[in-house]
């Protein structure tokens, strides 16, 4: 059994960040992966990932993973990285309208 103990991404390349992204896409509601330590896992991929929706490969995969994580009525980032996340997120003007257009044309076009 392995044992992931204060899981970072360190210096991620957008290709280690777009598998990332496409990992949280595919895994069972926040709610259902608690007991296994997972959601701190998904906090971490997201909360980085937002530092890099600049690049394009990143944005969509996000997109998905946001898409996904909503529909299950998830926090985007949750537990210990939530305030942090948000803050950074009120400060980041042209990161946030790329977020609204994700959650728009979702909204829009399901």
């Amino acid at each position: 059994m392995m044992f992931l103990y204060d899981f970072k991404l360190l210096n991620p390349t957008s290709e280690d960040l777009t598998i990332a992204l496409k990992w949280v896409s595919q895994q069972d509601s926040k709610h259902n992966l608690d007991l296994q330590g997972i959601t701190e896992i998904i906090d971490q991929i997201m909360f980085t990932a937002f530092k890099y929706l600049d690049n394009k490969n990143v944005l969509e995969e996000y997109k998905n993973a946001v898409i996904h994580i909503t529909k299950n009525y998830d926090e985007v980032v949750g537990n210990k990285l939530q305030d942090s996340f948000y803050k950074m997120y009120e400060e980041e003007d042209e990161k946030k309208k790329k977020i609204y257009k994700i959650n728009y044309s979702h909204t829009v076009y399901r």
